[in-house]
C-alpha cells in the first residue's frame, strides 16, 4: 500500500513555523511542486520558494524523504494467495520533459541513472525512462482495479520525480507519457501448476508483429499465467482470465475426447450423405417418368436431386 510519512514532532524535527506545518505534508504525502502548492494555497511562487529554502535550511525536507515509503508488494504477495488473483508489475514509462532547468542539466551531467524506490530511473536530455522495480507489483481481483492502482502509484511517483529534478513532466492535455511495457499474470493459474510439475516451457508469440504475449511464469512461486505484449497485455489478460474462468466453471471434454468426438461426427456425416445418394438413385426413374409427361417449364431432374 502507499503509505503516508507520519507527522513532525518536537523530538525528531526543528521547530517549524505554523506555514512550514502546512507546506510539509503538501510536499511529503502529495508531493507538490512549488507552482503547484502556490496555487493550492493561492499565493506565490516566490513565497513558497522561501518556505522551502527555510525547510532545507532546517533540515525539515530530508526527514521527510527518509520518512516516505511507496508502494512495496513483496509482502503481500505471500499473505494473499487466495484472494487476489491478478498481479501488474514489469511497468516502463517514457516520458518527455515539458519544462527543465539548469539544475537538471547539472544532475544529468553526474549521472544519468537513478534508483528511487528501488525504480530504475534514466535520465536524458528531453526524456526520462523509468523501469519499477522488481518488488512493486500492483495486485487486485481483476484487471481494471490493478491498473487503477497502479496509476494512483506512478502519478504520485511522477510528482516527486518533478519535484527531485526540478521538471515539470505532467500537464494537462499533454501526451507526453507513455506506458510502452507492463505484465499482467493472473496469481495461482491452475495450468502454471501442472506445467510446473512436468517441466514444460510455455510461451507464445504473436502473429502480428512475432513479439512474445503469453507465457507460464512462477515468480515469487505464484505459478502465473502472463501476458506482456507491449501493446495489448491489458486486454490480453481479460481474454485469458475469461478463457481460463470458463474452464473452471464449466464441463469441458478433454482434447482427446474432443478429436474423438469430432471423429464420430465426421463418420455419422459420411453415413447421411451415403443414405442421401442411394435415395436420389432410387428416385431417378420415377422422376424422369414424371418429367417427359410434364409439359414444359416443369422442373427438371436436377431440380429435384440438387
Amino acid at each position: 500500500m502507499v503509505r503516508k510519512s507520519s507527522s513532525f514532532s518536537q523530538g525528531n524535527c526543528p521547530q517549524l513555523t505554523a506555514t512550514e506545518k502546512k507546506i510539509v505534508p503538501l510536499i511529503s504525502e502529495q508531493y507538490l511542486t512549488v507552482k503547484q502548492i502556490a496555487i493550492r494555497r493561492k499565493t506565490s511562487v516566490r513565497a513558497v520558494q522561501k518556505i522551502v529554502k527555510s525547510l532545507k535550511e532546517k533540515g525539515a525536507l530530508n526527514i521527510v524523504r527518509k520518512q516516505v515509503r511507496f508502494f512495496d508488494s513483496t509482502s503481500e504477495l505471500s499473505s494473499s494467495k487466495a484472494r487476489y488473483r491478478i498481479r501488474l508489475h514489469g511497468q516502463e514509462w517514457h516520458i518527455k520533459i515539458l519544462e527543465k532547468d539548469e539544475r537538471y542539466e547539472k544532475l544529468l551531467a553526474k549521472c544519468n541513472k537513478i534508483t528511487i524506490d528501488k525504480n530504475t530511473v534514466r535520465l536524458h536530455r528531453d526524456t526520462i525512462e523509468v523501469y519499477s522495480g522488481e518488488g512493486l507489483s500492483f495486485i487486485a481481483d481483476d484487471v481494471h482495479k490493478a491498473t487503477s492502482r497502479s496509476l494512483e502509484y506512478w502519478d504520485r511517483f511522477f510528482t516527486r520525480l518533478e519535484h527531485e529534478f526540478n521538471v515539470i513532466l505532467v500537464k494537462n492535455r499533454f501526451q507526453n507519457i507513455m506506458l510502452v511495457n507492463q505484465h499482467y499474470a493472473e496469481m495461482n493459474n491452475e495450468l502454471g501448476e501442472e506445467v510446473e510439475k512436468k517441466g514444460v516451457k510455455v510461451k507464445i508469440y504473436a502473429n502480428d508483429d512475432g513479439k512474445l504475449w503469453f507465457l507460464i511464469d512462477n515468480s515469487f512461486n505464484l505459478h502465473e499465467a502472463e501476458t506482456l505484449h507491449p501493446n495489448t497485455a491489458q486486454g490480453d489478460m481479460e481474454t485469458v482470465k475469461a478463457y481460463f474462468n470458463d474452464l473452471r466453471d464449466n464441463p469441458h471434454l478433454r482434447p482427446s475426447e474432443l478429436l474423438n468426438l469430432m471423429g464420430d461426427t465426421q463418420k455419422q456425416i459420411n453415413v447421411i450423405a451415403t443414405g442421401l445418394r442411394s435415395i436420389v438413385e432410387l428416385l431417378k426413374p420415377q422422376v424422369q417418368e414424371e418429367q417427359k409427361e410434364e409439359p414444359k417449364g416443369q422442373k427438371r431432374l436436377q431440380d429435384y436431386v440438387g
